[in-house]
């Protein structure tokens, strides 16, 4: 697989530098991109985290471009943690440097979160548009209950460990069941909220639901499963 790999600055609305790196296979633009945010940065939560690393691969293998960033704090990202508020900033620059990225279909920008990531795509998600899916990964439940963003039409992927110890499958299905359609749940088994065995059936997950999404931008077949 031939993967071009490029180093970016994003410049956030409050005028902090954010470092991130974009991963392009070689295809004939214009090409969807997927802003990917990761976990948690005060538990060591980074861009090159296991979980984003292996999905951006196999989107990337699958024609799929891929920008991960650093929130602000970490790395070589200016400014220090802010409790999701700043964040927020810096997902919606990725977004924005997406959407004025030549090469990018600007109707196939999507967004995906992993744990305190999906909290962050979801918040972004809400305080823009034209972002064709939304993929949330372990998310933090509080959030999802306090955010309308799961009431739109947008086609949706939540993704959770069967043995996930922070977050109750239970209360996942309660939400996917008052989100409105399309949507997709995905339980992996044996699993628990950092999918150390099960990298491969994750980076699977989403990349089935972004190869799903036809023409019209509607997943073909959004149906509650179990891998």
């Amino acid at each position: 697989m031939l993967t071009k790999r490029e180093e970016i600055r994003l410049l956030t609305n409050d005028n902090v530098l954010i470092e991130g790196i974009i991963e392009t296979p070689e295809e004939i633009a214009p090409i969807p991109m997927v802003v990917l945010c990761h976990p948690h940065p005060q538990f060591g939560g980074q861009m090159n985290d296991s979980v984003i690393s292996t999905i951006s691969y196999s989107l990337v293998a699958n024609g799929i471009s891929t920008l991960k960033f650093n929130f602000r704090g970490v790395g070589k990202s200016e400014g220090s943690f802010d409790n999701g508020d700043g964040e927020t900033l810096d997902a919606l620059a990725a977004i924005k440097f997406a959407s004025e990225t030549p090469w990018v279909d600007k109707e196939k920008i999507s967004i995906l979160g992993y744990s305190f990531g999906a909290k962050i795509a979801l918040n972004a998600f809400s305080h823009t548009s034209g972002i064709e899916s939304l993929v949330l990964i372990a998310p933090p439940i509080k959030n999802i209950k306090q955010n309308e963003a799961h009431s739109l039409d947008t086609p949706k992927l939540l993704v959770l460990g069967e043995q996930d110890d922070l977050i109750q499958a239970d209360d996942i299905y309660e939400i996917y069941r008052n989100m409105a359609d399309p949507k997709r749940i995905e339980i992996i088994p044996n699993a628990n909220h950092f999918f150390q065995n099960s990298l491969p059936h994750v980076a699977r997950c989403v990349t089935d639901f972004f190869n799903d999404l036809d023409e019209n931008h509607q997943p073909a077949d959004l149906t509650s499963s179990i891998i």
